[in-house]
């Protein structure tokens, strides 16, 4: 939750603090993934991000497919990030 309040302040550097110590914490989720990969990406830092944006993908179970990645990650956002169940 932390996270995502940081995130929603443009704070990415504290936000990306807690959305990783909720990845140490608990299970994978994908909703973490997707913002640490925006995170990164917002801060410039693409190894981090693209290293993020593929835990995400692998755990949704597209691993095997090929995707444009921004068409993937537009289908993530819009699927985990703007649901009314976040």
């Amino acid at each position: 939750l932390k996270g995502r309040v940081y995130y929603d302040q443009k704070k990415y550097k504290p936000a990306i603090k807690y959305f990783e110590q909720s990845l140490r914490i608990g299970l994978p989720q994908i909703k973490t993934y997707i913002y640490l990969h925006l995170c990164y990406g917002l801060l410039n830092e693409s190894k981090n991000a693209n290293k993020y944006f593929n835990y995400a993908v692998n755990l949704e179970g597209y691993c095997n497919m090929v995707f444009d990645s921004n068409e993937l990650l537009i289908q993530l956002i819009e699927k985990y990030l703007l649901a009314d169940n976040y």
